[in-house]
């Protein structure tokens, strides 16, 4: 399986029968799902699957062949080189590529994939010291053939370190898709066999991650090598548990939880979400850069929540618990001068702070109260406005050709409003 985001369960097939059933972790995403046997062949994929799905049969076509040949940059052939075959998924999921077998070129250069599917793939040579990928291929019931040519490679070097210049040993980094080197004791990495173009670094390691804001992307020619020197910084771990804030607290339909760094707070660093249960709602972050963060509770399609400003330090294992609150339902009624009910007007609903002194557009601009939800009148004028929080708010009932109205309410339970 792969989501549309990131990589998702993988399922077998149960029985005889040829049977699989596999769950869907968030059935709020679409997903494919991809067909694969023990040796990484992969036979169909089948995307926009939503919710429960049952497929019945499914036939899968096989037994295409793809054979090629490998030449170095004088054209003689490669022996003993390793060839990966890549199984195209597809333009919008989280790989685009997904690795579908592997096997060595011979003493001819000569190397055969069999047993395929018809679809899409691509070859790349996964020797060290090999620069070589070959282009799109269409494999069906008629013999593919294809031919690798090797290029000088090249070659992306540097120095993993920390604060002040303090190198860091035992870090990963990859290059691409499938090249990688562990720094040594004074940091130093080496990463060959690299095709020319635009290739894009990845650091992985205990404790560390790259810091935000590093140059990442590295332009490679052919037999050259380029220099990369990757700050990284170092990371801690935060553990986060919800739990109600008084018995009997009504629950959302679903929670979530977001990380935020306060230097890119409009680009979430890490989220954690929970269906409508309590009793399993704990969510660790490993390796979170050091530094300090807002962690944000939310519900309600994260409209709404608490949030608290928080710092995290490095090798620091820090517990943060959020109360969850009491939540409360504003039902009421839109009508016109004679009394009858006025459907799709817009209904805003505004939290005003502590101290507010009046509502609406009279507010003082230093008070910052936001709108809290907006909802429509039906076609019988009613609306309903859910999961708010205890306190003072403004109501207000806008419609085109209509006077708007303002209400100000105080809510510390359920509450049916008189007809605007």
């Amino acid at each position: 399986w792969a989501t549309v985001t990131r990589p998702g369960p993988r399922g077998r097939v149960t029985g005889d029968d040829g049977t699989f059933s596999i769950e869907v972790p968030d059935n709020r995403k679409p997903y494919l799902f991809f067909i694969a046997d023990g040796k990484g062949h992969v036979f169909a994929v089948h995307d926009n699957v939503y919710r429960s799905t049952n497929y019945g049969p499914l036939v899968i076509e096989r037994g295409c062949v793809l054979s090629g040949l490998l030449l170095d940059t004088d054209g003689k052939p490669l022996p003993d080189a390793e060839i990966v075959l890549d199984f195209h998924l597809g333009e919008y999921t989280y790989s685009s590529y997904i690795e579908g077998g592997r096997t060595r070129t011979d003493a001819k250069g000569e190397f055969a994939f069999t047993d395929l599917s018809p679809a899409e793939y691509r070859c790349r040579v996964a020797s060290p010291g090999y620069a070589a990928r070959s282009g799109t291929c269409i494999v069906s019931e008629e013999p593919s053939y294809v031919e690798i040519r090797t290029e000088p490679p090249a070659t992306i070097s540097g120095r993993i370190m920390a604060g002040q210049g303090k190198p860091v040993a035992g870090i990963k980094v990859t290059a691409g898709e499938d090249r990688s080197a562990l720094s040594d004791a004074e940091g130093n990495y080496n990463i060959g066999g690299l095709m020319a173009g635009n290739v894009r670094l990845s650091v992985s390691g205990k404790g560390y991650v790259a810091r935000v804001g590093a140059r990442l992307y590295v332009k490679c020619r052919q037999g050259a090598e380029a220099t990369r020197n990757i700050a990284v910084v170092p990371t801690g771990t935060l553990i986060v548990e919800v739990e109600p804030e008084a018995p009997g607290v009504t629950l959302p339909e679903r929670l979530g939880i977001v990380l935020a760094s306060t230097r890119t707070a409009s680009r979430p660093s890490a989220s954690a979400y929970f269906e409508a249960d309590l009793r399993n709602c704990v969510a660790v972050f490993n390796n979170v850069p050091s530094g300090r963060y807002t962690l944000r509770l939310a519900w309600e399609h994260l409209a709404r929540g608490v949030t608290k400003v928080m710092l995290l330090g490095a090798a620091e294992e820090v517990h943060q618990t959020f109360r969850l609150p009491r939540l409360f339902t504003i039902r009421g009624k839109v009508v016109d001068s004679s009394g009858k009910p006025v459907s799709h007007a817009s209904v805003s609903v505004t939290k005003m702070n502590d101290g507010e002194a009046s509502a609406g557009r009279n507010a003082h601009p230093a008070h910052e109260a936001r709108t809290w939800e907006r909802a429509n009148s039906d076609t019988n004028g009613e609306f309903k406005v859910r999961d708010l929080t205890s306190g003072r708010y403004d109501i207000t009932a806008i419609l085109l050709g209509f006077t708007s109205t303002s209400r100000l309410v105080e809510i510390d339970g359920d509450l049916s409003l008189d007809p605007f």
